[in-house]
């Protein structure tokens, strides 16, 4: 009789043993799931900022070319305004300058 209960207490200890080994590696899986989940969420958000700023880059660079071209047409047109204010006699008119080529 004693070899039988020592092996029914083997397995009744043996499945006991299961069972928290089970239950302790469901908890485990549970925490590490929702720790991931949270790094998910918050990769995604990161992520998210990431393209709003972005796009926000794009629009200022396309902002800032834009003004850099209208500087430019500005410049390039006001330019014989002020030579012509700070110094008259540099100014030739194209008719003159093709006369004293001839």
């Amino acid at each position: 009789m004693i070899p039988l209960e020592i092996a029914a207490w083997a397995v009744i200890a043996a499945t006991a043993a299961w069972g928290l080994t089970l239950w302790h590696a469901s908890a485990v899986i549970r925490q590490v799931r929702a720790e991931a989940s949270g790094e998910i969420q918050r990769a995604l958000a990161e992520a998210a900022r990431a393209r709003a700023r972005a796009a926000q880059l794009s629009r200022e660079l396309a902002s800032w070319t834009d003004g850099c071209r209208q500087g430019r047409e500005d410049m390039m047109t006001l330019m014989p305004l002020l030579l012509a204010q700070s110094d008259p006699a540099r100014m030739v008119s194209p008719a003159a300058e093709k006369d004293s080529r001839s």
